[in-house]
């Protein structure tokens, strides 16, 4: 049951943590093309 509950606590994590990443890989991307430019 405990194995569950951590299961769950890690997937909310990923659903919070992912779209942060998303946006700070393509900020990133971004910052890099106006150079570029």
């Amino acid at each position: 049951m405990t194995s569950s509950v951590f299961w769950l606590a890690v997937a909310g994590w990923l659903v919070i943590l992912t779209p942060v990443i998303l946006r700070r890989k393509f900020s990133a991307k971004k910052k890099i093309n106006r150079n570029y430019e």
